[in-house]
């Protein structure tokens, strides 16, 4: 499964240990980098912090990835035993989980709100698991209609 991380993210812990960081762990920026610096007013020293937060961030959001993809893949082997998770992109700016799965030589997509994923996986609602399971099941319902009419 291909994973994709749109956008920045982190949190405010890791924005801290960021900001507390000596220098010599922060990441060299590219020109581009340097570039955007300067467009958005931050020394290159702050933005160097970002990217870092963002770096310490990243595991964590692959973790959550794991756990949602062990999840879709229970609900889609239910559902559509054939189909396989894909790609999971993360898409900070919209607050999405956008999912692509393949399925018989095709490919369908669906999204699940942040919010969702964040109730699910940060206090354990029910609910959120309850929505989760029913976007998946809207996706998949046409494809269960043509394997069962096959």
């Amino acid at each position: 499964m291909e994973v994709i991380l749109e956008g920045s993210s982190f949190t405010a812990e890791t924005l801290s240990r960021a900001h507390s960081a000596p220098r010599n762990l922060l990441p060299a920026l590219t020109e581009a980098e340097k570039d955007e610096a300067q467009r958005s007013g931050w020394t290159e020293e702050e933005y160097a912090r970002s990217v870092y937060a963002q770096q310490l961030h990243e595991p964590e959001v692959l973790e959550i990835v794991d756990r949602l993809a062990y999840l879709l893949n229970g609900f889609l082997a239910a559902y559509l035993p054939d189909a396989v998770l894909a790609r999971i992109t993360v898409s900070v700016p919209r607050g999405l989980y956008r999912i692509s799965v393949d399925y018989r030589d095709q490919v369908f997509h669906f999204s699940v709100r942040e919010s969702v994923v964040s109730d699910l996986f940060e206090s354990g609602d029910e609910q959120a698991l309850e929505r989760l399971k029913r976007i998946v099941e809207m996706a998949v319902l046409p494809y269960m209609q043509k394997r069962q009419a096959s």
